[in-house]
């Protein structure tokens, strides 16, 4: 999970966030895993994202995924 988190976290080149970036979509992103719960662990991925980001959700979405 921790080399996952770097992975869609990284923040250079050709990164998630340039793109989302580029395309005017976000502003900032974040991701981290949480081991909170014995046997269960959550991913989770935060973006800030423009009003341009927002009207076009579910084209970041596929951009995650």
């Amino acid at each position: 999970m921790d080399y996952l988190s770097n992975v869609i976290g990284h923040e250079g080149e050709n990164s998630l966030l340039s793109y989302l970036k580029a395309e005017d979509f976000a502003l900032a992103l974040s991701c981290s895993p949480d081991h909170s719960m014995d046997g269960l662990t959550t991913f989770e991925i935060e973006i800030t994202l423009t009003k341009k980001g927002l009207e076009n959700y579910e084209t970041v979405i596929e951009a995650i995924y």
